[in-house]
């Protein structure tokens, strides 16, 4: 093995918005709602310190949609956060995932996500 120096870099994490929007929601009255709102705010905390979070544009687009002031929330929850885009490579593999994985075109998104995640090249951030 060669001799050199090894530095401890945090684990790499790609949050996808439905994390993000779990965490900044209003409480549910629903248990099983309230429970994953929960989980997720517990998991935020732990992450933050734990991880170097990543979002991409895809996420950004997703949760900047809908009501101003949850949009909002959503956003700055993820200000600090590293950003991942997209390139011709992940599109194409989002194709992939869409054809060969027998995805519906509304997962397209999805399929991004998933794509994004697998095909960047963390260590290289």
């Amino acid at each position: 093995m060669e001799k050199g120096i090894f530095l401890c870099m945090p684990p790499n994490v790609y949050v996808e918005s439905s994390v993000i929007s779990y965490h900044t929601a209003r409480l549910n009255r629903d248990i099983l709602i309230l429970a994953r709102q929960q989980i997720t705010e517990q998991w935020w905390t732990h992450a933050l310190k734990t991880y170097t979070l990543y979002v991409s544009g895809v996420v950004l687009e997703e949760i900047s949609a809908g009501d101003p002031v949850a949009s909002k929330k959503r956003t700055e929850l993820v200000s600090g956060l590293k950003i991942l885009n997209a390139s011709p490579k992940t599109e194409k593999l989002s194709e992939f995932y869409l054809k060969y994985l027998g995805l519906p075109m509304k997962a397209i998104r999805d399929a991004a996500h998933l794509a994004i995640a697998v095909d960047c090249p963390f260590q290289q951030l």
